[in-house]
């Protein structure tokens, strides 16, 4: 039922998306790699999804499982459930009981929706929410919001309108620019709720149209709130908070890589998930044959990864030669730093 609920809430995102469909072809559904086609690691990924360009849903599909690994692709993303921000590309775990959906949301964008609720023609919806994600300075977002009556053709006759928003989070706070509404449509009469997710604490301020407005903070999903009566005019809602939000803290892995004594002369490197997989994705110091180095990771989140020589022919393989599996670490967040001992059997280009 709660997931019901929460697919029609986002019914008004879902119509934004099928006008786009309807103009450009653009899918409603879409691959990871669809707005970022240069990360080679989206397209390995394909248990996973987004709606639009702004919401990123992990579903399980195993019965009993309770947790899964979401991989972020680059970009800052804000956790649809707790409000905690975080750094993308990177691979997490994320916990999946019984009827919540992995969920993330791109930082810097303005998702409407409706109040839950039990079909399409429950009731004449009287709030409009705008939900805004706080990403990192200078980031900005933007929506063309179209509205018609939701039944009827009369839209081909210009029955329609469209309201043009931006969101932009500033060294000082985020702030929502909603310009005029232009078009014959109108709603019926209603507040407009914006949310601001994805911030530590409390905004010291907020304003609608320059004027103080009264403001509600949720701490346990770090969401501000302002209404304020809707009118065909445009409107500007600023939150006066510091720069960052709720983020996960990092935690370094200290990698201590034992090389084979006929290892060629040269530089170590991991091939690291956090990095695109890039062969050479950081260098480890090498003193003998023992290489050293330091990866800076979210933690709850999983890294895999191999050992190369800094191109992908280079890359470990075990003592028979054999393609050896990705090598894993879960990233505890109890600890500042984790220390990860390796042994290299033997490299690629040194096989048969």
């Amino acid at each position: 039922r709660k997931l019901l609920e929460l697919r029609y809430s986002l019914l008004p995102y879902w119509y934004q998306l099928f006008v786009q469909a309807s103009e450009s072809g653009a899918p409603t559904l879409r691959p990871l790699w669809w707005d970022q086609a240069d990360d080679a690691t989206s397209f390995a990924h394909e248990d996973e999804f987004f709606v639009g360009p702004s919401l990123l849903v992990a579903p399980v599909a195993s019965a009993g499982v309770k947790a899964r690994k979401v991989y972020l692709p680059p970009g800052p993303f804000v956790d649809f459930h707790t409000g905690a921000r975080l750094s993308g590309p990177t691979t997490v775990d994320v916990p999946a009981p019984f009827g919540r959906v992995p969920m993330f949301v791109r930082g810097g964008s303005i998702i409407p929706g409706w109040a839950p609720r039990q079909y399409v023609g429950e009731a004449v919806e009287s709030t409009l929410f705008l939900d805004v994600y706080a990403a990192p300075v200078g980031t900005r977002g933007n929506l063309a919001y179209y509205e018609d009556d939701g039944a009827s053709m009369a839209y081909k006759q210009g029955a329609s309108s469209r309201t043009d928003m931006e969101f932009e989070t500033t060294s000082t706070g985020s702030e929502l620019r909603m310009q005029a509404r232009t078009g014959s449509y109108k709603p019926a009469a209603r507040d407009i709720r914006v949310r601001l997710h994805g911030i530590a604490d409390k905004p010291s301020q907020a304003q609608v149209d320059g004027q103080d407005a009264q403001l509600s903070w949720d701490a346990t999903t770090h969401t501000a709130t302002v209404s304020f009566a809707d009118s065909a005019a445009a409107h500007t809602v600023t939150f006066v908070h510091g720069a960052e939000g709720p983020t996960t803290p990092n935690v370094e892995l200290s990698f201590s890589v034992t090389v084979p004594t006929n290892t060629p002369a040269g530089d170590i490197y991991l091939a690291a998930s956090t990095a695109a997989w890039a062969p050479d994705s950081v260098r480890l110091a090498r003193d003998g044959n023992q290489a050293m180095g330091v990866l800076s990771v979210p933690a709850g989140s999983v890294v895999e990864y191999k050992v190369t020589r800094g191109t992908w022919p280079t890359v470990e393989k075990d003592a028979s030669c054999q393609e050896i599996e990705n090598r894993m670490v879960t990233v505890t967040p109890t600890d500042e730093t984790q220390s990860i001992a390796v042994t290299v059997a033997t490299w690629g280009d040194l096989c048969p």
